[in-house]
């Protein structure tokens, strides 16, 4: 078990640049951003997130690379997916996918 943990959500995001070109199946999530803040300073940090139905494998594989595969907990509920449309009206709108988690 981990000395830290960060206590958060894991998410799919699927990124829209203001020239229409499209990113999708990036990893994104607070907890995942705070592990990895952590990390920084100390070795000793685990996200603890769910790992929702239809997570990407290769997003899976880097997480467990990064040696944060014990604090996935699966779930039977759909992966949470974000959509995320840089530049728009001067800043960026974010929105849920249908369907997601």
């Amino acid at each position: 078990m981990a000395r830290y943990l960060a206590v958060g959500n894991l998410l799919v995001e699927n990124i829209v640049m203001p020239d229409g070109l499209e990113l999708r199946d990036r990893l994104g999530g607070d907890a995942i951003y705070a592990a990895a803040g952590a990390r920084a300073f100390v070795d000793d940090v685990q996200p603890v997130v769910r790992l929702g139905r239809g997570f990407p494998a290769g997003l899976l594989d880097t997480l467990q690379e990064a040696g944060y595969g014990e604090g996935l907990i699966p779930s039977e509920h759909p992966a949470i997916q974000l959509r995320v449309d840089w530049g728009v009206e001067g800043g960026s709108r974010f929105a849920f996918e249908p369907g997601s988690g």
